[in-house]
């Protein structure tokens, strides 16, 4: 396979501005924060360049990457090279959301050339999610969209993918009309009469559910978050098979892959490997599936799908529905092997290890029993305090 390095520093002058305002020489550098394939041959990418953002429509030719177009990347890509940003292109347009002001204060979701309403900060208060398209099971005609969600900082660590169909998307902005009257009032339904024409956009009145009717995966642990998604589309498994190929980065730098195997009225993920890319301080940003590759973005890593396909399955998982993923999986587990498919076809290593992890009803019972206990400790100091330093009445 044969490698091409572009470079594409930032400008000396930008450099210098970036530092004049106070960032250190290791901001002020180039970092790439957005890649997408728009066309064969044709990528676009957007960087940092010393908190100036900028992007270029690049496209390669005969061995040599030529700029086609280059544009200013504000609003598409975050000017932090540390912020927590999303983006993603389908047909034909780039969505993100980010921050487009140098502070980081205005954040907006943007598709060119429409953007969030300004100071707003209902709409978008931080990028906690990563999004990604894929398809629904065998068949191409449904879009679904996967998505990586986690709870703040400040509460229970969790995180879950979640699967939407765009169909149900769609069918939110046939919804009733809302109107705020002003920034401080709530939004509410309008009577039709009073419906601009043409439409602009409906909100949802009730909460959406999902698909399957819950989240595709969850995990409640104290040891990481989901931070970013990408999937492998119909992956072709040993009998002819198509599932989708989930890959998940945490806030640890880990990569666990999965596969969702939808039925007629649910579905079901199998987390079949789990790996550590980066360091324990290093969280994944952003993951992009490449052919034969893929791409971990925290640093910029690239890391063979094999390797993947070589770690730890949760062996309990597939006991629980093993006529699924026979067809899906060949292990060996008396000898702990691999065996290797040719092709795209996915692989495994079995192995006895099971991920640790904390279910939320665990979590509940553990802060219900602490705060039983302190409140048992609490009473019982108080009541040897008050026996100690209390006074006998005297008897006349």
């Amino acid at each position: 396979r044969q490698e091409l390095v572009v470079y594409w520093p930032s400008l000396e002058a930008h450099a210098q501005l970036c530092n004049l305002k106070g960032k250190t020489e290791e901001d002020c550098q180039n970092y790439i924060r957005i890649l997408f394939y728009t066309a064969p041959g044709k990528f676009l990418i957007c960087g940092t360049n010393s908190y100036k953002p900028l992007c270029k429509l690049m496209q390669l030719k005969n061995g040599q990457v030529i700029v086609e177009k280059e544009m200013e990347g504000i609003g598409l890509c975050p000017y932090d090279p540390e912020h927590n940003s999303t983006a993603v292109y389908s047909n034909g347009h780039l969505f993100s959301a980010t921050v487009a002001d140098f502070s980081g204060t205005d954040p907006l979701i943007y598709r060119e050339p429409l953007r969030t309403e300004l100071s707003d900060l209902r709409q978008l208060n931080e990028s906690t999610s990563d999004v990604v398209e894929g398809k629904y099971g065998g068949d191409s005609s449904t879009k679904i969209i996967y998505s990586a969600l986690t709870t703040p900082h400040n509460a229970i660590g969790a995180s879950a993918i979640c699967v939407f169909q765009m169909e149900d998307i769609q069918s939110v902005f046939q919804g009733p009309f809302k109107h705020q009257e002003s920034i401080n009032t709530n939004w509410l339904p309008v009577p039709e009469s009073k419906v601009p024409t043409p439409r602009p956009g409906e909100c949802v009145q009730d909460r959406l559910f999902l698909p399957c009717g819950r989240p595709l995966l969850i995990r409640v642990s104290l040891n990481y978050r989901f931070t970013a998604i990408t999937v492998d589309p119909q992956v072709r498994t040993v009998n002819d098979e198509t599932f989708d190929v989930i890959y998940i980065g945490t806030d640890d730098g880990r990569v666990l892959k999965v596969v969702n195997i939808p039925s007629s009225d649910s579905t079901k993920a199998f987390v079949i490997s789990e790996n550590e890319v980066f360091t324990r301080t290093s969280p994944i940003k952003q993951l992009k599936a490449a052919p034969g590759y893929g791409k971990v973005s925290g640093h910029n890593k690239s890391v063979p799908k094999k390797e993947y396909d070589t770690k730890s399955i949760d062996t309990n998982s597939l006991e629980e529905d093993k006529e699924s993923t026979d067809s899906l999986l060949r292990q060996d587990i008396e000898l702990t092997d691999c065996n290797e498919v040719d092709g795209d076809k996915i692989t495994g290593c079995a192995s006895q290890s099971k991920l640790t992890l904390y279910t939320s009803e665990y979590l509940h019972i553990i802060v219900a029993v602490a705060s039983l206990a302190g409140l048992f400790v609490g009473f019982l100091c108080g009541y040897l305090v008050s026996r100690r330093f209390s006074r006998p009445h005297a008897v006349p």
